[in-house]
């Protein structure tokens, strides 16, 4: 989960949509995805984290550490100023698909 936000509008954007393709590629900006040391360690890990998952297939590397797997706990890798892994991120909001199921349009051939 990517959660830095954009330095656009005083990061009125929030993490908005592709925002994190930049750092991935070590491209952002001071306009739109910032600098500085926070923003250079970001990148950093966010490339380390893809380099190791296509080398190895696990994204656990020195600079993020351990990246547990998802169904442990649907542990996410949090990525922001201070990237940390989470236990059940949006729980809440993922409750919500459990009750798809008992919809009126779910049965509809």
């Amino acid at each position: 989960m990517f959660t830095w936000k954009s330095a656009a509008g005083g990061g009125i954007l929030g993490a908005c949509h592709a925002l994190e393709v930049a750092f991935v590629f070590g491209n952002y900006g001071d306009s739109f995805g910032g600098s500085g040391s926070e923003a250079d360690k970001l990148s950093r890990e966010m490339q380390d984290a893809w380099v190791s998952s296509a080398r190895t297939g696990n994204p656990s590397c020195e600079s993020l550490g351990e990246w547990p797997k998802y169904s442990e706990g649907r542990s996410s890798m949090v990525f922001d100023k201070r990237s940390r892994v989470e236990k059940a991120v949006y729980e809440e909001e993922r409750r919500i698909w459990d009750t798809l199921h008992q919809l009126p349009f779910s049965n509809m051939p």
